[in-house]
C-alpha cells in the first residue's frame, strides 16, 4: 500500500510571469509540498509560514506560501512526527522568523520521535572553487542550520562522504536537509 498527504502552496488562477510577453503568462497554477510512505499517515497539518515583509503587497499576493507540512507516520507500534518544509529562500530575516515558528512547533510536539526534511535554502556545505564573495554569503545563509540545531536538539543527517543538491543540473551546494533527534534514531546512510 502507499500513502500521501499534500499541503498546498501555491494556488493561483492566474500568474503574470514570465513578465513578457503576456502570452506566455503562466495562468492557473497549483503546486504543494508532498508526503509519499508506504506506512499509514495522520494528523497531516500544514503550517503557513509569514511572506516576506519587504516585499511589496502586490507581490506577496502572487507569491508563493512557505510551509511546514507536518504528518504522523505510523511505524509498528511507535509513530514519528514528520515536518517537511519549503523555508524563504529570498529574504534572509524571513527565513530566520520561519526558523523561530518552526523551532516552537517542534519543542511542543510531544512525540520524541521526530525528523525535519525539505528546502531549508540555507546551504551546510558548498563546493570550495566558488568565488569569495558567494562562499560568505552562503556561510552567512548557513548560520540559520545552526541556529535550528541548537533549538531543537535535532541534528542534520550529514556523514562525511560529501554531496551538494542545488541546482540539480550540476550540483555545487547543499540547501536540502534532513535533521532528526539521534537520542531516538540512528543515521546509516547519506546521499542524494
Amino acid at each position: 500500500h502507499a500513502f500521501h498527504a499534500c499541503a498546498t502552496v501555491w494556488e493561483k488562477n492566474y500568474v503574470p510571469f514570465p513578465y513578457w510577453p503576456p502570452s506566455h503568462h503562466l495562468g492557473y497554477v497549483r503546486a504543494a509540498n508532498c508526503v509519499l510512505s508506504r506506512y499509514p499517515l495522520s494528523n497531516h497539518e500544514r503550517i503557513i509560514f509569514p511572506k516576506p515583509q519587504s516585499n511589496p503587497f502586490w507581490y506577496n499576493w502572487f507569491y508563493l506560501e512557505r510551509i511546514a507540512q507536518k504528518v504522523s507516520i505510523q511505524l509498528g507500534a511507535q509513530k514519528l512526527a514528520l515536518w517537511n518544509i519549503h523555508l524563504e529562500a529570498f529574504d534572509p530575516k524571513t527565513r530566520e522568523a520561519q526558523i523561530q515558528i518552526l523551532s516552537k512547533e517542534i519543542e511542543s510536539e510531544k512525540n520524541p520521535i521526530k525528523i525535519v526534511a525539505g528546502d531549508f535554502n540555507s546551504p551546510s556545505r558548498f563546493q570550495e572553487n566558488l568565488n569569495k564573495q558567494d562562499q560568505k554569503e552562503l556561510e552567512d545563509k548557513g548560520e540559520i542550520l545552526k541556529k535550528f540545531s541548537e533549538l531543537t536538539d535535532l541534528q542534520n543527517a550529514e556523514k562525511k562522504e560529501i554531496f551538494y543538491t542545488m541546482p540539480s543540473w550540476k550540483p555545487v551546494k547543499k540547501i536540502d536537509h534532513l535533521f532528526y533527534n539521534p537520542a531516538q534514531l540512528k543515521l546509516e546512510e547519506t546521499g542524494t
